[in-house]
């Protein structure tokens, strides 16, 4: 096709279009829009559009880590994962940070009320739980291939970059290739 054609154009988008991603072999394209939801449309199934509104503030960047598996960041300071089966099947599968260990010594009273004096509060509860202090705005593949991502990075508006290490649980598709196909996994163990 000749640069500059129009392929698609999806009128149900929602908000602004912050980011999109394709899969590995090119049949879909995720993208992800203001109006915190998550968007895949497949190509080789003929354009059928997977929409799924989250709960979640605007995600800002998503990425394709598997032919299944997506990761996709934004203002909740935290990547997420979701799972692509095919059209329809576009669901939540879990939050991939885990809080900050904060060490809550005990204070001495002195102390407690100088916090007090200070902030005019009891805690600072200024911090975010996750690593991340502020939203994510790209997510890279930093070592695998697009079709098995082994590692990729997140880079947020705190100057921070993470990387993270991205592990798919094969139990979870061995348990559900063998329901697929009728076998039972205490037959096989």
């Amino acid at each position: 096709m000749p640069f500059g054609e129009l392929l698609l154009e999806h009128k149900d988008c929602g908000g602004w279009v912050h980011s999109v991603s394709f899969s590995a072999s090119g049949d879909q394209l995720a993208w992800v829009a203001h109006n915190s939801s998550i968007t895949v449309i497949d190509a080789a199934q003929g354009k059928e559009v997977t929409q799924l509104t989250t709960e979640l503030l605007p995600l800002l960047s998503v990425l394709f880590v598997s032919p299944t598996e997506i990761v996709a960041a934004g203002h909740d300071c935290c990547p997420y994962q979701f799972s692509y089966r095919g059209p329809g099947a576009l669901e939540f599968v879990k939050k991939l940070d885990v809080p900050k260990q904060t060490s809550k010594g005990s204070l001495s009273a002195m102390q407690h009320f100088r916090n007090l004096d200070k902030k005019a509060t009891e805690e600072d509860s200024n911090e975010v739980e996750a690593l991340h202090q502020n939203s994510i705005m790209q997510l890279c593949i930093v070592s695998g291939v697009k079709a098995k991502v082994e590692r990729y990075s997140s880079v947020g508006l705190d100057g921070a970059m993470v990387i993270w290490d991205f592990k798919v649980h094969m139990s979870n598709y061995v348990f559900n290739a063998a329901v697929h196909r009728g076998f039972h996994l205490e037959n096989q163990m």
